[in-house]
């Protein structure tokens, strides 16, 4: 008959088991809400793009990306962050894991909106799966 583990080799074996999986970093890459209008049964759905860069994950330009009819123009309620000078329709059409050259820019107010204004420095990004 065998002999029965000891327990060294036990804890061994739980510390190895409850470390699986740690370390393995899930970023989300979109955040989505409802945003409520003059009916209850009438809202936008409402999301911030991110992407991860080689300096961290950055926003992808400085208002929210709504979708509905008639959708509003929300912008973000912070300037001078950093952000990404990529169109919705380029964040939608990048493949998960590739890498492409971003262009950074700062939040900025103009009249009515908040825009990514570049700032001229290119950096690595990807986009991580929905």
């Amino acid at each position: 008959m065998g002999r029965p583990f000891s327990r060294a080799t036990f804890f061994l074996i739980i510390v190895s088991a409850w470390n699986l999986g740690h370390g393995k970093r899930l970023a989300a890459q979109t955040a989505s809400f409802p945003l409520l209008q003059s009916s209850l049964d009438n809202y936008h759905k409402c999301r911030y793009l991110l992407l991860e860069t080689s300096a961290g994950t950055k926003k992808v330009g400085c208002q929210y990306d709504c979708s509905g009819p008639n959708p509003p123009t929300v912008p973000f309620p912070w300037t001078s962050e950093e952000c990404l000078t990529v169109s919705t329709a380029g964040y939608d059409g990048m493949k998960p894991y590739v890498n492409y050259t971003c262009k950074l820019g700062l939040c900025g107010t103009t009249k009515t909106t908040q825009t990514c204004n570049p700032s001229n420095l290119f950096i690595d990004c990807w986009k991580l799966p929905e």
